[in-house]
């Protein structure tokens, strides 16, 4: 292991490795920076160390000041080219504990949007919504409920109606019948989720214009099975295509770990 891709996002820190032609991957909590630095001392003192993302300056001051820092954007763009062979050009959304969408072309990555959701809202609002802490509880409430008890859609607003302005599964407003009845917990989950899914989308459709560039999706938050499948949904409602990178969370890593 003679050099490794560290990615230092805001909850989570990112590696990878090659060994024997393999690339290996590995994570710890953001609060656990010292256990990571232990370990990459144990095992390969000497070893190159390229860092990027938000927590890279603080990583390099702290544990690695020979390390070299490099750009999160470019370093994502080029770790999910490494991970899987994406179509340019394409727009890269990184759901992490935020979102961002970068227009990937000819090599380069410029972000063009992004929304505080993410990741960390899942986890946030969902504790609010719940008190539940367990990332698998709230997945699974999520995979149970059924939006349509939290959320107002469109097509409750245009009951009957055949000129509806907006594609009738859209939210008009959400989270709005929570307001008039008791809404189980799964429910809230399953909008939550939904909310997110929802706000991405719509930052992808006002910012592509009349290009439907394929949406490729990496970050912990892509992960989530049920955010995933609310993902999906909206790519078949509006053609997209949509592709999910297999360890998709280490692109940033894996781009630092090739640079």
């Amino acid at each position: 292991m003679n050099k490794l891709g560290i990615d230092a996002g805001a909850t989570f820190i990112k590696l990878a490795y090659e060994e024997h032609g393999n690339i290996h991957f590995k994570r710890y909590p953001i609060q656990e920076a010292d256990s990571l630095y232990n370990w990459i001392k144990m095992l390969s003192p000497h070893a190159d160390i390229v860092l990027t993302g938000g927590g890279a300056a603080e990583l390099k001051r702290n544990y690695f000041p020979d390390g070299e820092t490099i750009d999160e954007f470019s370093a994502a763009a080029a770790g999910a080219k490494i991970l899987h062979q994406i179509p340019e050009p394409s727009l890269l959304i990184s759901i992490g504990t935020g979102t961002s969408i970068l227009h990937v072309e000819k090599g380069t990555a410029k972000r063009v949007s992004g929304t505080a959701m993410g990741g960390g809202t899942f986890l946030g609002l969902g504790k609010l919504l719940t008190g539940k802490t367990v990332y698998k509880d709230l997945v699974d409430l999520a995979f149970k409920g059924d939006r349509k008890e939290a959320d107002l859609l469109v097509s409750d607003v245009y009951d009957g109606q055949d000129q509806a302005p907006l594609l009738g599964e859209l939210s008009a407003s959400n989270f709005a019948k929570a307001f008039n009845d008791d809404i189980n917990e799964s429910a809230k989950m399953a909008a939550l989720v939904n909310m997110i899914a929802e706000t991405i989308y719509l930052l992808v459709l006002a910012g592509s214009g009349q290009q439907k560039l394929p949406m490729v999706f990496i970050g912990a938050g892509a992960s989530n099975p049920a955010l995933r499948k609310q993902l999906e949904m909206y790519a078949e409602m509006f053609d997209y295509k949509s592709i999910f990178i297999e360890n998709g969370e280490y692109s940033g890593a894996v781009g630092a770990l090739y640079f």
